[in-house]
């Protein structure tokens, strides 16, 4: 798992990494700046929730990086890519442990907001009340884990 998950890593940081240095070496410094951003944003998005969470540490820190990052990496507060609509159907029927329908005369499959972890929706119960469901998303504790269990090779490797 963790050689699977080391290739996926280097993998997309080589790609990402090439793609965005090359074509931003003949940008001017401040439009390089942004596409560097750019790279790193789509990069811990690929990565999984413990990348994205690190991405949105980092933007809140603008005591240390620039503007341009700063603003790019506040997108993964609340515009990290959704589940479906069928997979959030799926989603919520498991979490709750009978169908949507059981449970909420409205749901709007189209999420309010999604970051790494869950995403906001806003449904209507049975009975009328409204409310904002933050639904897990499908797979993140075996993401995270796998996040973890490569970090913790990355760091033990560097401690050789």
């Amino acid at each position: 798992m963790i050689a699977v998950d080391f290739f996926r890593f280097t993998t997309l940081f080589a790609y990402h990494f090439l793609a965005a240095f090359s074509l931003g070496a003949l940008r001017p410094a401040e439009s390089r700046q942004r596409a560097h951003a750019v790279w790193v944003r789509r990069f811990l998005t690929r990565m999984g929730p413990v990348y994205v969470k690190v991405g949105q540490i980092m933007a809140t820190r603008s005591d240390l990086l620039p503007v341009a990052w700063i603003e790019e990496l506040k997108v993964l507060q609340d515009s990290v890519p959704h589940m479906g609509e069928r997979e959030t159907r799926r989603a919520v029927s498991r979490q709750l442990g009978r169908p949507l329908e059981a449970v909420f005369e409205t749901f709007d499959l189209t999420p309010v907001a999604s970051a790494s972890i869950a995403q906001v929706h806003f449904a209507t119960l049975v009975g009328g009340e409204e409310v904002a469901v933050k639904l897990v998303k499908d797979g993140v504790a075996r993401s995270i884990a796998a996040n973890l269990s490569l970090l913790r090779f990355v760091v033990r490797s560097a401690e050789l």
